[in-house]
């Protein structure tokens, strides 16, 4: 199980109280231009290598299959980026949390805390930072990223849009399972009880280009550090804040505090 922080900077952590509930992006939204992408002639060149009198048209073919198929990924699966570990640095809090909180949850307990049926179109791992392999990564691109991204040390959630309207029809593309739509038919929702039937279309919303999940905060998250430079009345607006949305964890001075 791993531990986990999230740093937010004052304008993230005021959409928090806001949007109460967490915000997922598109990969292609995100500040790095090759986040969910490989080599998308990575395979067409192994094959070229390897097949002797393969029609050059068909690898060319399937380079565009790959790329296009690469860029749907990136339009329809969202993420939310935290953080290995319990340690500040000032290096990420100038990054990533200017002026803003930093929270603290483990892998467990932020991903017991979405409704039904969310889970179904949501997973979570560590990032792995390497240069080659973000190269070949074809099956999960997601997972990968350049090792001059390394000191992030990132945890990622994914939430596959395309897997959530595939079973509850929010946002759908008319996938179809026989003559029914995919939602509609017993054999793709048997995974899902009937209370997240039910709530499946109320636990989620559209914010710009986004999603915003609910998320129930007070059972995911077990401490919250204000920026370094956050004084007590400072401290104690961000504590009433928290509270407002359910949070009601220890809020505290940051470990750079001075």
């Amino acid at each position: 199980m791993h531990n986990i922080m999230r740093y937010l900077d004052k304008q993230k952590f005021e959409w928090l109280i806001a949007d109460n509930g967490l915000y997922v992006s598109a990969a292609e939204d995100q500040d790095d231009s090759s986040e969910g992408m490989s080599d998308h002639t990575f395979l067409s060149r192994h094959l070229a290598n390897t097949v002797e009198g393969i029609d050059p048209s068909l690898l060319t073919q399937l380079d565009e299959l790959m790329l296009s198929s690469q860029q749907i990924d990136r339009e329809r699966n969202y993420l939310s980026c935290w953080y290995l570990g319990t340690d500040e640095t000032e290096k990420m809090w100038e990054e990533f949390g200017k002026d803003g909180i930093v929270m603290f949850s483990n892998e467990s307990a932020l991903m017991s805390s979405f409704p039904e049926p969310l889970e179904h179109g949501m997973s979570c791992y560590p990032v792995i930072y390497d240069d080659d392999l973000k190269n070949s990564a074809l099956h999960e691109p997601l997972r990968v990223k350049h090792y001059k991204y390394h000191l992030q040390r990132e945890f990622r959630i994914v939430f596959s849009l395309s897997k959530y309207s595939v079973l509850t029809g929010f946002e759908g593309t008319g996938v179809r399972d026989g003559d029914q739509l995919s939602h509609q038919s017993s054999h793709i929702t048997q995974c899902m009880s009937q209370k997240g039937r039910e709530q499946a279309l109320k636990v989620i919303r559209r914010k710009n280009r986004g999603f915003v999940l609910n998320c129930s905060f007070g059972s995911a998250i077990y401490e919250v550090r204000a920026h370094p430079q956050a004084t007590d009345e400072e401290l104690n607006d961000i504590k009433m804040r928290l509270q407002s949305i359910g949070l009601r964890c220890e809020v505290k001075h940051s470990q750079l505090w001075r």
